[in-house]
């Protein structure tokens, strides 16, 4: 400043002037000593600051936010020649930092870093780091910020402030936390309360005594007090007490107190004129941290063998995910699409199917009656050819490839948690039970690890509504119980002939050497329609346009020797063996059962 270089050009005047007679250290500290008095005396004598303040009067303020937009918050705070800019960062809850020490407290996730450069108070020599005063600096502001940070559960990231001191000219660790709460503002954090700060000194002489609000630098030296205090409109978070004294009056020390709070609301007041509030939306340029919660037990699943579907999964959405021990994830992105998609397919990765959910998942295997899709690592459910499109669906390879990510809803988990999918329930626009009652395909059909049993020829007849039905075979069979059906117009009914042999005849090999069937039943599609040539049929099989109880039909198709199969809108209920209701048939009869299927 002006005074401090009329000041600099006088004391070098007296150098000068008394060189030869003394030393000129010995000058420069009389010259020192002397300034000291003379403003001392008049502070107290006048009231009248070197600067021509009075006690109480704080220095020009200037504010301004958003200075640096490809930041995620900035903020620059400027009081007379004090002036400090302050960087905000948000990251991910893993980037927040680990404390190696003996304290209980093992990460920290809000910090504040303060620099001091040598050109902030006009000097040009290397800058190595910070010393001890910018970490003491540093971690005052940061207390006195650490109160109004918002809890992780509310406001999950990482907060990084970095204060550089642009220009110093007394408290600039006072100027970083009002620089630092318009930078948390801009950065749309959701701190609970707005916090600012002032530096008061005390000048004493016997009985006389004077607390200045907002010292400068030339007052801190020639002072006797360096008292900050931080604090919101509210109360206050932040001490710090530098005296040169033995001690302090409490009364000096109380009025000292009252002086600040009046400072700290005026300076608040400033502040927040240029931002009432914090913005309503964080920076486009900072992460968007999505959280959600997964099963414990899922962790490793979601993680992969050396975290291999973490890293495919950041790779493919371009997204950090971090996951906890209670089993808290955090999906970060910039890009709001990916982190849904990322979201989507770690609910997709660890969460059990649910009935009537739907899934993006991958065709793993294709077989002739459908297809198999991965809905989570190591959980797959199968798609009959009748629910895999909104058209009928003759060869599953036309519709589907291995590799292709297809749409699926989830319309029926067994016992044995086999998984049914239906594709084609998504198209439609069905709601589960929907889904369900127009589901004509066969229950099972070779599930993963179950039953095969399939006749040669895995094409079925259509039903009423137009779904392709089918046998399938093998894999889940639901349990027939008596009387609890009713067989209406439309429905199919077929059977297979006996064979010679009789009853004893059940295992594949003697059924297929003894087999003498009768003729081929009348095709299904007749019996869908009623036509009048069903009375061509063979007499065994039945066909009524009044409603029929399923037990008294068993009774009148199954015998011994025979099998029945009993489909219902393309959907296999049961097989029956002689008078008990078995699951015998199908294993032992495939290629008789392929017969009453045929045209």
């Amino acid at each position: 400043s002006e005074r401090n270089e009329a000041m600099d050009a006088l004391k070098k005047e007296m150098i000068v002037a008394f060189a030869g007679a003394y030393e000129p250290n010995d000058v420069a500290e009389a010259f020192e000593y002397q300034v000291k008095s003379e403003l001392r005396a008049m502070v107290l004598n006048e009231g009248r600051r070197a600067d021509g303040r009075d006690y109480t009067t704080i220095r020009p303020i200037a504010c301004e936010t958003g200075l640096l937009p490809r930041a995620h918050g900035s903020g620059l705070f400027t009081r007379g020649e004090t002036q400090v800019l302050t960087i905000a960062t948000l990251g991910m809850p893993n980037e927040s930092q680990t404390i190696d020490s003996l304290s209980t407290e093992d990460e920290k996730r809000f910090m504040h870093h303060y620099n001091f450069p040598p050109y902030s108070v006009g000097e040009a020599r290397s800058s190595r780091g910070p010393g001890r005063r910018e970490i003491g600096h540093g971690a005052l502001a940061e207390r006195a910020l650490a109160e109004v940070i918002p809890d992780s559960s509310e406001f999950p990231y990482t907060i990084r402030l970095v204060s550089e001191v642009m220009s110093s000219n007394g408290s600039t660790s006072m100027a970083s936390v009002c620089g630092s709460t318009l930078a948390l503002m801009d950065a749309g954090v959701p701190i609970k309360a707005p916090v600012a700060g002032v530096a008061m000194g005390l000048i004493t002489e016997g009985a006389k005594s004077a607390i200045l609000t907002d010292i400068i630098g030339m007052e801190d030296f020639l002072g006797d007090m360096d008292f900050k205090v931080a604090g919101s409109a509210a109360g206050i978070t932040a001490l710090q007490l530098d005296l040169k004294l033995q001690g302090v009056a409490p009364d000096l020390l109380h009025k000292a107190m009252m002086q600040a709070k009046q400072a700290r609301l005026f300076i608040l007041d400033k502040m927040l004129q240029v931002m009432p509030e914090p913005r309503a939306d964080i920076s486009s340029f900072a992460p968007r941290i999505t959280v959600i919660k997964i099963d414990p037990e899922k962790i490793g699943a979601l993680i992969g063998p050396g975290g291999k579907n973490v890293r495919k999964l950041q790779e493919e959405f371009s997204v950090k995910v971090d996951i906890e021990e209670d089993g808290t994830v955090f999906i970060a992105s910039t890009n709001r699409e990916g982190t849904m998609m990322a979201v989507e397919r770690i609910r997709g990765m660890t969460e059990s199917p649910k009935l009537g959910a739907i899934y993006t998942g991958k065709v793993v295997r294709i077989e002739d009656f459908g297809a198999f899709v991965e809905l989570a690592p190591g959980e797959d459910g199968m798609v009959h050819k009748s629910q895999l499109a909104d058209f009928p669906v003759n060869n599953v390879r036309d519709v589907v490839k291995l590799g292709d990510e297809v749409m699926v809803m989830v319309t029926g988990i067994d016992d044995g948690g086999k998984i049914r999918l239906s594709r084609q329930a998504v198209i439609e626009g069905w709601t589960v039970e929907e889904a369900q009652a127009r589901d004509r395909g066969p229950r099972g059909g070779g599930e993963r690890g179950g039953e095969r049993g399939r006749g040669r020829d895995d094409r079925g007849g259509r039903g009423r509504d137009g779904d392709r039905g089918g046998r399938g075979g093998g894999g889940y069979r639901p349990k027939l119980v008596k009387g609890d059906l009713v067989l209406r117009e439309g429905d199919e009914v077929g059977f297979l002939p006996p064979v010679s042999g009789g009853a004893k005849s059940l295992d594949r090999e003697n059924a297929r050497k003894a087999r003498k069937p009768r003729k081929v039943l009348a095709s299904r599609k007749k019996i869908i329609r009623g036509d009048s040539r069903d009375s061509r049929m063979n007499k065994d099989a039945l066909i009524t346009r009044k409603p029929l109880d399923l037990a008294a039909l068993i009774k009148r198709v199954a015998f011994p020797g025979a099998g029945a199969i009993i489909t219902f809108s393309g959907v296999v209920r049961d097989n029956a063996h002689g008078k008990a209701v078995k699951h015998l048939e199908y294993e032992a009869y495939p290629e008789m059962a392929e017969a009453t299927m045929r045209e």
